[in-house]
């Protein structure tokens, strides 16, 4: 994003497939996250890029973390590391920057 901030969270997966697999289900539930897979990454080390602005509302974020929450207890081998999610959480839960008005759809 030229001219712009972005903040890029990586979600390990591990599996290529289960990769593109859960940016597939996220997708379809309205999420915009893209898988990196080899050789953007290191083979076996897929990931998912989530990406969050001062643009998102915290609806927007909650909504994010709660659905992810949901495709993790429903496919619970997706990820490598259990504690994904509340690391992904945490940091959010953490961060500096105000919240501004969008027009944008969830899109992590």
């Amino acid at each position: 994003m030229l001219g712009g901030e972005a903040l890029i969270i990586p979600i390990l997966v591990g599996s290529e497939t289960k990769a593109a697999y859960l940016a597939k289900e996220l997708l379809e539930q309205g999420i915009f996250a893209l898988p990196a897979i080899y050789a953007a990454v290191p083979k076996g080390r897929a990931i998912i890029r989530t990406a969050f602005t001062a643009a998102h509302e915290e609806h927007h974020i909650d909504f994010v973390l709660e659905t992810l929450d949901r495709l993790l207890k429903k496919h619970q081998d997706l990820l490598e590391k259990s504690d994904n999610l509340e690391s992904l959480s945490a940091y959010l839960n953490s961060r500096q920057y105000p919240l501004q008005n969008s027009e944008y759809v969830y899109s992590a």
